[in-house]
């Protein structure tokens, strides 16, 4: 939820759609608003590794989020999401993020 609500402030709109479990290198499509570019975002919790180059043959640009895990490779079309970034947009949006994140980070607090 917190990476499609970041790409979303970031000008991706999220195709609801495309969230299937049959889409295994991806979690969901997304396409930028103003240049309808294809988008796809994938997501691991904990220490599981993402590698760019599994992906560079998807046409658009690619998100990869690891929470702990290691971010390996490189591709044109693949940016990595550092944990850092979506630590400071929860701090700073917090009146859009899903309740249960919420009352999340009030534990860690």
């Amino acid at each position: 939820d917190l990476i499609g609500l970041y790409l979303q402030e970031n000008g991706y709109r999220l195709i609801p759609s495309t969230c299937k479990t049959g889409t295994a290198k991806y979690e969901y499509v997304l396409k930028h608003q103003e240049t309808g570019q294809n988008a796809y975002a994938q997501v691991k919790r904990g220490s599981v590794p993402l590698n760019a180059e599994d992906y560079k043959t998807l046409d658009g640009t690619v998100f990869l989020f690891t929470s702990d895990g290691d971010r390996r490779g490189a591709a044109s079309n693949v940016e990595f999401i550092e944990p850092s970034t979506i630590r400071a947009f929860m701090q700073e949006n917090r009146q859009i993020l899903p309740d249960r994140v919420v009352e999340w980070t009030r534990v860690l607090n």
